[in-house]
């Protein structure tokens, strides 16, 4: 199971909020390479296209391949509130 669809899940589980807010912040820095943005954006839209979930999910893209990400959750989401 992805870390995006764990999330969502989790998310979903919990009951007591009206929404959901995911925060990707990515980079790549000398010592540790961290996932891209793009990567973590297509997680989350292949996870919302799964659950299908109840309430709004609020997604805020910021890092490497930050562009790409926002295409990605543009054209995949296409009929959500983006």
């Amino acid at each position: 199971m992805s870390y995006p669809l764990v999330l969502i899940s989790q998310l979903l589980q919990g009951g007591r909020g009206k929404a959901g807010l995911i925060k990707i912040v990515s980079s790549i820095d000398e010592a540790i390479i961290r996932e891209r943005a793009d990567v973590m954006a297509q997680g989350v839209v292949d996870a919302i296209k799964e659950l299908n979930p109840n309430r709004p999910i609020v997604v805020c893209i910021r890092g490497t391949n930050e562009e790409e990400a926002v295409k990605i959750a543009s054209l995949n989401l296409s009929g959500e509130q983006l």
